[in-house]
């Protein structure tokens, strides 16, 4: 990770109330709304990720505005024309600063760096902003099971170790939280929401991320949180930036 990316827990104040038990964002989320969009063929998932951030972000706020696949696809392609895929860091840095999706989606203010191994940052993330942005090494006995989505997203009894179950740099994913229970997380990949384990999210993601929009959450929501700091981490981006 990038030495200068700023950390959410920076900018909670201990009067920051506690997260709720539970949220479900994805609930106001019409399933045909998170289309695969390519990421079956391609490498794609990072701007299918933030495609269905949006999404989600608007179907919470007023109403869904839904990116084509073709508008993935094309950014996909101008990213990445040899398929190798996308930095994370990297797409939320030129994201912030106006590329994706066209002008008319251009809806990342900030993000915040959040500690995967810390449940509560995610959960704050998830509760406070809608999302939380993963980057998952994925183990070969997810990739390569006859259907992902239907095979659980748990670490087995053996622990995230050996040939099929340890993390593998090479199956880098990305993936939006949009709900959590006590249990696990909820999260959009391949054209589905699945639920994955804490257990599994802590062995297996390696970075993640709040992401802030002004515009289709916090104006939306009637203003940032109370008991976070939203205007500093704003100058501090422009310090950065």
């Amino acid at each position: 990770m990038d030495a200068r990316t700023l950390r959410l827990a920076r900018y909670l104040s201990p009067a920051l109330p506690a997260p709720p038990s539970s949220v479900a964002w994805q609930s106001r989320v019409p399933s045909g709304d998170l289309p695969i969009d390519g990421n079956g063929t391609v490498g794609d998932c990072v701007p299918a990720a933030s495609a269905h951030t949006i999404t989600a972000w608007t179907a919470n706020a007023a109403s869904a505005v839904v990116p084509s696949s073709a508008q993935v696809l094309a950014l996909y392609r101008t990213l990445s024309p040899d398929d190798t895929g996308v930095v994370i860091l990297d797409y939320l840095n030129g994201w912030r600063q106006g590329y994706p999706l066209g002008p008319t989606l251009n809806r990342l203010t900030a993000y915040a760096a959040v500690n995967p191994a810390i449940p509560l940052e995610v959960r704050q993330s998830v509760a406070l902003f809608g999302v939380c942005f993963l980057g998952l090494e994925l183990p070969d006995g997810i990739v390569d099971s006859p259907d992902p989505l239907t095979t659980p997203w748990v670490v087995p009894p053996g622990g995230a170790i050996g040939p099929q179950w340890a993390p593998n740099p090479q199956n880098g994913h990305c993936v939006p939280v949009f709900g959590y229970d006590a249990d696990q997380v909820a999260v959009a990949t391949w054209g589905s929401v699945i639920p994955v384990s804490w257990e599994f999210l802590a062995a297996y993601c390696d970075e993640a991320y709040a992401l802030l929009s002004q515009q289709d959450w916090i104006e939306a929501r009637g203003g940032a949180p109370n008991g976070f700091d939203f205007a500093q981490l704003q100058a501090d981006l422009a310090d950065i930036t």
